[in-house]
């Protein structure tokens, strides 16, 4: 999955306290499942209300990402946020993007015409 953060909106500000004690990440794909389109996903995620996030939610999670368990959210996963879709100059649609690699956190977009792996992630809320 590669984000593409040149062709991101505007700078995304620093936003409310997140519960991170109630965040918990869904898989995307089905155990054994072969990735799926970023624009598949996108669909999925907004399939279930609970998982159909936005920017806000986005901005919320950054502003907290080092206070997240490596137990919540594992190096190597990513998490798409599927409520907007936007578009840029010549009909690239994104969706926003926050991953956790071996070297930290990035945020950025995905491309809808990318693809999604084992590591894509929806996020949602325990109850």
């Amino acid at each position: 999955m590669k984000q593409a953060t040149a062709n991101c909106p505007a700078k995304v500000s620093r936003s409310k306290k997140f519960d991170v004690r109630k965040l918990e990440l869904v898989p995307i794909l089905k155990r054994g499942e072969a990735p799926v389109s970023v624009k598949e996903a996108v669909h999925r995620g907004r399939e279930n209300p609970a998982t159909n996030w936005g920017k806000r939610e986005m901005e919320q999670i950054w502003a907290v990402r080092e206070s997240i368990p490596i137990s919540v959210w594992r190096v190597g996963k990513y998490v798409l946020f599927t409520k907007r879709v936007w578009r840029r100059r010549y009909g690239h649609r994104y969706v926003w993007c926050v991953d956790r690699d071996a070297s930290g956190w990035s945020r950025g977009c995905c491309w809808l015409g990318g693809d999604v792996d084992a590591g894509g992630m929806l996020p949602s809320l325990r109850k």
